[in-house]
């Protein structure tokens, strides 16, 4: 998302009934492909969790990157398909899957690399909930409100999104 020549992350936060990582941030949607599927197949959980229907051809695939959550009761061994989607629609277009997604959060891209990269130890973002429309609330961000990816993975995230950040400023 962006405006005013900002770009923008958009976040989900776990519902907090969820077995794994409840009330925590998120990329804005994320799932497990079912057998037969393949990565692009993925794009329902657009359609499932935020209530969205991407353009044809808007997704941008970043490619794929091994992801280990170590925690004290479990080991989450994933590789990730990550896809990009600028949305250039309004947060109240999303319908959000209330038993997955509490809200979503806005966070300037900036402010989000220096939080993922230890360079800050805060970043301000703004939290729409279900309901709430356009109307979010101020809130600031620690990593710790975040899903507890490996370094690498942000690392991964944030390059291919400075990437796409770098080319829309040339077009």
């Amino acid at each position: 998302m962006q405006e005013q020549g900002t770009a923008y992350l958009l976040l989900q936060r776990r519902h907090i009934h969820k077995k794994d990582y409840p009330n925590m941030l998120d990329i804005t949607a994320a799932g497990h492909l079912e057998a037969g599927e393949t990565p692009q197949d993925g794009v329902r959980e657009l359609r499932e969790e935020l209530g969205i229907e991407p353009e044809p051809g808007k997704l941008v695939y970043a490619g794929v990157i091994a992801d280990s959550i170590m925690q004290p009761d479990m080991t989450d061994n994933e590789f990730c398909h990550v896809f990009f989607y600028r949305h250039a629609g309004a947060i109240s277009d999303f319908r959000l899957q209330e038993d997955e997604v509490d809200s979503i959060v806005r966070v300037e891209a900036e402010a989000f690399r220096k939080l993922c990269l230890g360079e800050a130890d805060s970043a301000a973002a703004e939290e729409f909930s279900r309901g709430h429309g356009e109307r979010g609330t101020g809130i600031k961000l620690t990593l710790t409100d975040i899903v507890p990816h490996e370094p690498a993975y942000f690392t991964f995230v944030l390059h291919h999104l400075q990437s796409l950040i770098d080319q829309n400023r040339h077009l």
